[in-house]
């Protein structure tokens, strides 16, 4: 058995994320979910336990999105513990390292931000 953490972002929580049915979602919404993962694990500074770990994955709803999710063992304390300080530890901003990344790879940051169509 699995238990789940879904952040529900891809995302820092005071950034925009990109939108379905804009173009590249696919994309750039795999981009952010990425570098967010990987902040969160340097973040955390630390391994995760054994049957632990930050991914991205797709909801399919109304409208099918992308969501960051932390998979832990709920039979384990340690884990679930681990679980809870990573989704605490979900940053309010891109870093300038993770804007530079964004921007490098095309990644509509401006437009994104103000909510504009690119």
């Amino acid at each position: 058995m699995r238990g789940q953490i879904f952040l529900g972002t891809t995302v820092p929580l005071k950034e925009n994320s990109v939108q379905f049915g804009q173009p590249n979602y696919e994309k750039f919404s795999l981009t952010e979910a990425s570098l967010l993962i990987s902040l969160l694990y340097k973040a955390i500074n630390r391994e995760e336990p054994e049957g632990c770990l930050i991914r991205s994955i797709i909801v399919n709803g109304e409208v099918p999105y992308r969501d960051v999710v932390v998979i832990y063992d709920p039979e384990n304390m340690d884990t679930e513990q681990w679980a809870l300080k990573v989704e605490s530890l979900v940053p309010e901003v891109w870093t300038k390292e993770a804007e530079n990344l964004l921007n490098g790879v095309g990644y509509p940051l401006k437009e994104v931000r103000n909510h504009e169509s690119y």
